[in-house]
């Protein structure tokens, strides 16, 4: 289970704290709060590793200038998954679902979205956004460097585009599709299918082109 911003694009913040040692009076000061709420940890933002003990989390916003008199509407997502591919496709979704209510995003560059290191697993996550126009961003994790092959296929099984088709070495990789084929050409509207191959890994998912 985590939390995921939905007004902006990442966390300006985060850690996992172990209470005993941060949380607990005399600990938590002002001073350490706007820490916390203004930077990640410098080691590592998830905090200890994951000793069972009683933990925290504290995650921050980018500052917001809001006129005298004004407001705005800042939003958060309780998500949940048995793997970390889970947890980022509820994420996502999530994400989706503020947007489609009216609401709007604010991309933050320059900040690590969570997805660093090495993976424990192979994983293919739900693009994003979806539907879309004119682009959309798929994701995947390797465990390990591993021949990838990612293509994007039409309902009735032919290759529309290769987007990946080399050797990579393990991680979290992203790979966009602008909607068009491997002659340049743009698709039409309509359900299409994307698929990796990494190894012996191999998954597939739906996206909606939206015209």
């Amino acid at each position: 289970m985590g939390v995921v911003p939905l007004s902006q694009s990442v966390f300006a913040a985060r850690r996992i704290m172990i209470s005993a040692d941060e949380v607990y009076p005399p600990r938590m000061t002002d001073g350490d709060k706007w820490s916390y709420l203004s930077f990640n940890r410098a080691t590592n933002p998830n905090g200890d590793g994951g000793s069972a003990q009683d933990h925290a989390q504290i995650f921050g916003l980018s500052p917001v200038n809001i006129d005298n008199g004004a407001s705005e509407r800042v939003g958060f997502a309780m998500v949940a998954g048995a793997t970390l591919s889970e947890m980022m496709d509820a994420a996502r979704a999530a994400q989706q679902m503020w947007v489609d209510l009216g609401n709007s995003i604010f991309v933050i560059t320059g900040i690590e979205d969570g997805l660093t290191g090495i993976p424990t697993e192979f994983s293919l996550q739900q693009n994003y956004p979806n539907p879309f126009n004119p682009t959309t961003t798929i994701r995947y994790g390797l465990r390990e460097d591993a021949k990838v092959s990612v293509k994007i296929y039409n309902v009735l099984g032919q290759v529309v585009k290769t987007l990946v088709n080399n050797r990579q070495t393990a991680g979290f990789k992203t790979a966009v599709w602008d909607g068009t084929n491997d002659f340049g050409a743009k698709v039409s509207s309509g359900i299409y299918i994307y698929r990796i191959e990494a190894n012996d890994f191999v998954d597939s998912k739906k996206m909606i082109l939206l015209k």
